[in-house]
C-alpha cells in the first residue's frame, strides 16, 4: 500500500516538475511568494532554522515532513534535494487528496 502511495505521489511530482509547477530546494522555494505554494515536502534532516523559515514563509501551504531516512528528492531521482514544493495547481490538490486518504 505504501509503495503504491509513493508511486502515485512520485508520478505526480514528475509531471509537476515537467510542467514547471514544482520547485526544488530551499532557495527556489523562498523566491516564490508563499501564497502560491500548495504543498511542501521537507526532509527531517533539514536544519531547524530552515524548517522554521519555510513554515513561516508558506503559512497557507500544507507542509509534510518526511520521516528519518526519507528524502523528497528520492521521489524524483535527485538524492541531494531536501525540499520539494509544488505550486497551487491541480497537481498539489491531487497530492493533498492522496495524503488525506
Amino acid at each position: 500500500m505504501i509503495d503504491e502511495f509513493k508511486r502515485k505521489i512520485s508520478g505526480l511530482l514528475h509531471f509537476a516538475l515537467r510542467s514547471r509547477n514544482a520547485l526544488l530546494g530551499y532557495n527556489r522555494t523562498m523566491t516564490v511568494p508563499g501564497y502560491k505554494i500548495g504543498i511542501v515536502f521537507m526532509s527531517s534532516a533539514l536544519g531547524e532554522s530552515s524548517k522554521d523559515k519555510i513554515q513561516r514563509h508558506c503559512k497557507t501551504s500544507k507542509i509534510v515532513i518526511l520521516p528519518e531516512g526519507e528524502n523528497p528528492g528520492n521521489m524524483i531521482g535527485r538524492n541531494d534535494i531536501k525540499i520539494v514544493s509544488v505550486l497551487k495547481s491541480d497537481f498539489s490538490r491531487k497530492i493533498i487528496e492522496y495524503l488525506k486518504d
